[in-house]
């Protein structure tokens, strides 16, 4: 009986030894993998990464989705800026208030000392706030923006982000140096006043950005006509009308909101059989992610106003380095706008489309 044990261990070995040097396709074949399995059972699922130093600072970041294409190039650039010295985990929250505080939890629960947290949900702030002050960790609140006595609750506890509004502003100082640099391609009438209309969402009025371009357009003196407010959110909305509508109205810059709405416009102007030629009139977006870079280097769009999830995401991983480091992070330092040595905002950025370029110049 014993023989018998003997000869069924020594044959497990020689299979295991035989397998061993059968090729990993012969392997897969088989259906088996020994090796694989085995990593497969020890390794990390939803966070492997690449191996770092052992005193890296652990680092959490929970953005509110992922979906799109601005918040992936963030998460890129704040991986790249806080570099190896930071063991970074990103995950998303899907949408889901919830969701992000049981992510939240857990990474408190594994030590990290670092964690950004995208806020779109207030009644979650001061949980994280709390959290994070009894287990000694540096908070940086992306998103929404706390409210003032919120962030003076703990010490190491930083915003950084955008205002949604400032992009109107910034709108109004790009189309005021167009005016003054290339009026005629502009003031297709010759009346002295610039017509708009805008595609958005939510409405412009609605949202308040035109409030914002038109107090500005008026303390210069840049006279303006808004002639339609064109809503796109609604299912039924029927966006080739709107343009039309606008076209009909004597429109000269329609603005887009959304890089989306600026895709549709270009495509209906395209159309031969909609249009012989290109309407009178030139395009701007309120957004600069990949599909508004497209439009205006094709020339289909003339100036783009937007906030860079790429530029965000560099600025909050230098914020974030610098606490760790123990410096004081400030305007200067930052190259951002501050308020309360707490709240850091990024600029928006421009971008002008080739012909609009050289004339630009000739102002700075």
């Amino acid at each position: 009986m014993k023989h018998i044990f003997v000869y069924l261990i020594v044959a497990v070995l020689i299979f295991s030894y035989i397998n061993f040097f059968v090729s990993p396709k012969e392997n897969a074949e088989n259906g088996f993998l020994p090796a694989q399995m085995t990593l497969a059972a020890i390794a990390p699922t939803a966070e492997t990464r690449d191996v770092v130093p052992a005193a890296a600072v652990k680092t959490g970041v929970i953005f509110r989705t992922l979906d799109s294409l601005d918040a992936v190039y963030c998460k890129n650039a704040l991986a790249e800026e806080l570099g190896s010295a930071y063991d970074l985990r990103v995950t998303e929250a899907v949408n889901k208030a919830e969701t992000q505080k049981e992510i939240f939890d857990k990474m408190v629960e594994k030590e990290y000392k670092l964690i950004f947290v995208e806020l779109f949900e207030d009644s979650q702030t001061d949980y994280f706030i709390d959290t994070a002050l009894a287990n000694g960790i540096t908070l940086v609140f992306m998103g929404d923006a706390p409210e003032a006595e919120q962030m003076e609750k703990m010490e190491n506890l930083y915003y950084i982000g955008f205002d949604s509004k400032s992009t109107a502003v910034t709108l109004g100082e790009t189309v005021t140096r167009w005016w003054m640099s290339d009026r005629e391609s502009l003031d297709f009438d010759e009346d002295d006043v610039m017509e708009y209309s805008v595609l958005s969402r939510e409405g412009f009025q609605e949202s308040g950005r035109q409030d914002e371009l038109e107090t500005y357009l008026n303390s210069i003196g840049l006279e303006h006509d808004m002639v339609l407010d064109f809503l796109t959110d609604d299912v039924t909305a029927d966006v080739e009308e709107g343009i039309d509508q606008m076209i009909i109205d004597d429109s000269e810059l329609f603005v887009c909101v959304e890089s989306s709405n600026a895709k549709k416009l270009v495509n209906y102007l395209n159309d031969p059989t909609e249009f012989n030629s290109w309407p009178d009139l030139q395009i701007a977006v309120m957004s600069v992610d990949e599909d508004a870079r497209k439009l205006v280097d094709e020339g289909y769009v003339s100036i783009a106003v937007g906030y860079d999830g790429a530029q965000l995401g560099q600025k909050a991983g230098q914020l974030a380095r610098m606490v760790m480091e123990g410096q004081t992070p400030d305007a200067e330092s930052m190259g951002l706008s501050v308020k309360d040595a707490r709240y850091f905002y990024v600029a928006p950025t421009v971008l002008r489309a080739t012909h609009l370029t050289a004339k630009a110049a000739e102002l700075d």
